[in-house]
């Protein structure tokens, strides 16, 4: 935080927009914000912290639905997926589950949609994969809302449009 606020030290209000605006400090600017962000969202997974926020929130803003990309459990990563989701502490879920083996993610799709508490869930898939259609197929056999595509700007329009006709049809919840 430190470091983001270093830009700003003993600027008013409007000199810190006028900092912000520098096309070179605001790269920067952002660079250490994401920074920020991220550390702090890792400690809010390591400490369990992530109740306490969702509550905070929407206790701020009434009706709002938090909603987050998971990676999905494999205790690679500091993020445990699989507490933020048996807490309750997102309204939706999106795992990003991203895998060459269509067993595993119907598995991992399966698991959070049986421990999800009746919270919506959208498994995530990389729409580059060349999977797309058959993961989306395992979503709805689960009977899942639907599914987020991720890496979808890597597409060209065939792929748009092959992505599009798998949503022709509504799914069956």
């Amino acid at each position: 935080a430190a470091e983001l606020m270093e830009h700003f030290l003993w600027a008013t209000p409007e000199h810190s927009r006028t900092i912000a605006a520098e096309p070179a400090k605001r790269a920067k600017i952002a660079e250490e914000l994401a920074d920020v962000v991220i550390y702090a969202l890792e400690f809010a997974n390591i400490t369990g912290l992530f109740g306490e926020i969702h509550d905070a929130v929407s206790a701020v803003r009434p009706g709002i639905t938090v909603s987050g990309s998971l990676i999905a459990p494999t205790g690679r990563y500091f993020q445990d997926a699989k507490r933020i989701l048996e807490a309750g502490n997102l309204d939706i879920a999106m795992p990003m589950i991203y895998t060459a083996d269509p067993a595993l993610y119907l598995s991992v799709a399966r698991y959070f949609h049986e421990n999800s508490g009746g919270r919506l869930v959208f498994p995530a898939t990389a729409a580059d994969t060349g999977q797309v259609a058959a993961e989306v197929a395992s979503t709805r056999t689960l009977g899942l809302e639907g599914a987020a595509l991720f890496t979808w700007s890597v597409l060209d329009a065939q792929g748009h449009s092959d992505i599009a006709a798998l949503y022709a049809a509504p799914a069956t919840v």
